[in-house]
């Protein structure tokens, strides 16, 4: 009996990269699209680069993280940009119409230079779900 979607996905968010190169090696199907939590607080960078590498895509939940930086005005706008520019899908949930459609606008592209400074203002990784062990 193979297990239910939801727990296999369970399952794969708490592997890193090297967890999830040896299933790459093992399998006879690699998977896609990688989705797991991945936000400015949690880049994942060493994940990131090897589904890059292997063509597999990520989509991250959860994108919004966390923040309370009293700079960043519309900080949800920022860090779903911050995802898209990195190349990823983001899923921030919403459920109000006037949000979703915010959340939709594609009018702002970071310079480097920005993408530069909001990968500084991260000293310490910071996980909004914790999976089961």
């Amino acid at each position: 009996m193979l297990p239910r979607s939801d727990e296999t996905y369970a399952e794969l968010e708490k592997l890193s990269g090297d967890k999830v190169r040896a299933i790459c090696v093992i399998c006879k199907v690699v998977s896609a699209i990688n989705q797991c939590e991945l936000h400015l607080y949690f880049t994942r960078k060493e994940l990131l680069d090897f589904c890059i590498e292997h063509g597999i895509h990520m989509t991250a939940y959860s994108p919004l993280g966390s923040s309370d930086s009293p700079l960043i005005k519309d900080s949800h706008l920022i860090l779903i940009l911050w995802g898209v520019q990195r190349g990823t899908s983001v899923t921030p949930k919403s459920v109000t119409p006037s949000r979703i459609q915010e959340n939709l606008k594609d009018d702002i592209v970071f310079e480097q230079e920005d993408m530069n400074t909001l990968k500084n203002m991260v000293t310490e990784p910071r996980r909004l779900i914790i999976p089961d062990n």
